[in-house]
């Protein structure tokens, strides 16, 4: 019994940065979602499907464990501040990239294919009050970069 707390407390502790095998619903009710617009040029927009990550343990737990995730999809963390952030993709089993978004919601900075399963922490020196996991080399592909605009409405 005390091994298995142990563990179990130690996961917890593991999964504080970033990144389970698929959504899981909460006592607080089912996994939340909202759609991100990226304005990529006057023409252009691009279109994810994110799963929102506003409580803790949601944020906590991220993306970890999940063994794909599709193209117009990713996880959109919500923060109750604006500060300089770091991530670590320790139990993350696939490459993202993040988009460390700032309180205008302007792409401040990108880590493009942070490497599964690394404890290294990974961020941007910009402040953030969200962050934007898409799959790794989404925005290299899309041409997303810093600078841009995103739109999106939270619950």
């Amino acid at each position: 019994m005390l091994v298995r707390l142990v563990s179990l407390l130690w996961l917890t502790t593991a999964c504080a940065h970033c990144s389970c095998t698929k959504p899981v619903d909460s006592p607080e009710g089912p996994v939340r979602n909202t759609t991100v617009t990226i304005q990529v040029s006057p023409d252009k927009e691009l279109t994810i499907r994110a799963e929102l990550a506003m409580r803790p343990e949601e944020r906590e737990r991220g993306l970890m464990f999940r063994e794909s995730l599709e193209e117009g999809q990713g996880m959109l963390f919500v923060f109750p501040s604006s500060q300089v952030r770091s991530f670590w993709m320790k139990n993350t089993l696939i490459p993202l990239d993040m988009l460390f978004l700032d309180a205008a919601k302007r792409v401040v900075g990108i880590v493009h294919e942070a490497q599964p399963s690394s404890t290294r922490d990974v961020g941007v020196d910009e402040a953030s009050l969200y962050v934007l996991e898409v799959p790794g080399g989404y925005c290299r592909r899309h041409g997303v970069r810093p600078g841009l605009q995103t739109r999106f409405e939270l619950p």
